[in-house]
């Protein structure tokens, strides 16, 4: 027989061995390939029960009193000498966010960043209770069923371009408190130097889950407020700058 603090041990274990393959896994493949992740519990036998009859009752009131995440399946057993009993089966999580929450590694993911190049994500150094998900441009669909990134705090960035917005707002859609960093009218002019054209700007008119101040660089890069099709590439930006500017939101 498993109480919950046995289960809460496998999953600990089960977390410092796969913590990456479950990110992994949970942005770019098949969910089913993990998920969910079943615990069986040990249902005694009858003639267990009989000769345990004290810790049964412990065992099934520990699980009647557990208030943990996951799906708690009870079945019945039919038994000669004890008649009908409901025990519980097996624990089943459904997705990281359950299991990691349960176990209280919630912050080990507190800080996400999404990045829209594959060369900035990897770019990266280790930030302690940090996430980079790189290189999804429109694709940041796939963000939307990943439950645990609703309890983070989420960082946008991309270029500085009509379509580096348009996924910004898209990617709101899913995240309505992300944020951006290096995307604002300081870091586009402090690089001036480094702008190049953006050859097809995006066919949206307006993106109406920006803030004013995004909404402003967006429509001046749109109306060619600037110059002709202005681009900032976030690649372009020196990364001793863009390190600093990145672990100043990961200390907040």
């Amino acid at each position: 027989m498993k109480f919950p603090d046995d289960i809460r041990e496998l999953v600990k274990r089960k977390f410092k061995n796969n913590h990456r393959e479950w990110l992994r896994m949970s942005v770019s493949e098949d969910l089913q390939t993990i998920w969910p992740l079943e615990f069986y519990l040990g249902i005694p036998t009858e003639k267990d029960a009989i000769q345990q009859q004290e810790g049964v009752r412990a065992w099934i009131s520990a699980w009647k009193s557990w208030r943990g995440n996951g799906e708690l399946v009870w079945t019945e057993r039919h038994w000669r000498s004890l008649g009908v009993q409901a025990v519980p089966q097996k624990l089943i999580f459904n997705g990281s966010a359950d299991a990691v929450s349960w176990i209280g590694e919630a912050e080990a993911w507190s800080h996400v960043f999404i990045v829209e190049n594959l060369q900035t994500g990897l770019a990266f150094e280790d930030l302690a209770g940090s996430v980079v998900i790189m290189a999804l441009g429109y694709g940041v669909d796939v963000l939307n069923p990943i439950r645990w990134l609703h309890h983070a705090r989420c960082i946008y960035w991309g270029d500085i371009d009509t379509h580096g917005f348009a996924i910004l707002n898209r990617a709101r859609t899913y995240l309505p408190s992300l944020e951006t960093t290096l995307m604002d009218k300081q870091t586009l002019f402090a690089h001036r130097d480094l702008w190049v054209q953006e050859k097809d700007q995006s066919g949206s008119s307006e993106l109406p889950l920006l803030t004013n101040e995004e909404q402003e660089i967006f429509l001046s890069l749109k109306n060619n407020t600037w110059g002709q099709q202005v681009r900032l590439e976030q690649e372009r930006i020196c990364w001793d700058t863009a390190w600093e500017a990145i672990q100043a939101i990961q200390r907040r």
